[in-house]
């Protein structure tokens, strides 16, 4: 499922890696930013409990 696209710095994008690597894969334009898409995941069903994730604040033993 798409969420679109966005153009982002092909340095702040793979840091210190080295240009040459990178760009033979990722074509930068002339201010060096990379075309990047944005794909979601549509999970559908029924989920007993909660999902655990880092980014939330679940005790495993709740779940």
């Amino acid at each position: 499922m798409s969420g679109g696209t966005f153009r982002l710095d092909g340095g702040a994008r793979f840091g210190t890696v080295p240009t040459m690597a990178w760009h033979k894969t990722y074509r930068a334009d002339e201010e060096n930013q990379i075309l990047l898409a944005t794909t979601c995941l549509l999970i559908r069903g029924e989920i007993e409990g909660r999902l655990d994730s880092p980014h939330l604040d679940v005790d495993p033993a709740d779940v």
